[in-house]
């Protein structure tokens, strides 16, 4: 269940608190799993590898998380739904990438909000494979 699911049924009384006595290995989670709802209504419990996807054609460079907040990309960025499970390791970029170290994002959801709004994507198996989607893009966006 994502983190918007569970506080969701947190609030509704439809869940109890962890009890992060009882499990073994709590202390070596990363700081902002171990409680990332608080009051302890959840812990994280996986961790995706996240990647830049960009046309080499169309923008400079992206060398590393901190470059996506360039001026030549303001306005050019899509990044992914705030309410899917994959929205905690970008804040946790953007935290890293601009020396935060808040288990809340504080620092990285300033930075996202510094380019103002940006585009979502909300993945799809009916998308299929990244480069399917980059070559439609090509037909169907100018930029």
């Amino acid at each position: 269940m994502t983190n918007f699911n569970a506080l969701e049924a947190a609030r509704k009384g439809l869940i109890d608190k962890i009890d992060v006595d009882q499990l073994p290995n709590y202390a070596k989670l990363f700081d902002f799993a171990k409680d990332p709802l608080g009051d302890h209504w959840a812990i994280g419990y996986t961790f995706y590898s996240n990647s830049i996807v960009y046309r080499t054609d169309k923008v400079p460079t992206i060398a590393s998380w901190h470059d996506l907040w360039s001026p030549a990309l303001k306005g050019r960025i899509a990044l992914p739904n705030m309410g899917t499970s994959q929205a905690p390791l970008v804040l946790f970029m953007a935290e890293t990438a601009f020396g935060g170290n808040s288990p809340k994002f504080e620092t990285g959801i300033a930075k996202i909000a510094v380019n103002g709004r940006q585009g979502t994507w909300r993945p799809r198996a009916t998308f299929g494979p990244v480069p399917g989607v980059l070559a439609r893009s090509r037909r169907s966006r100018r930029y």
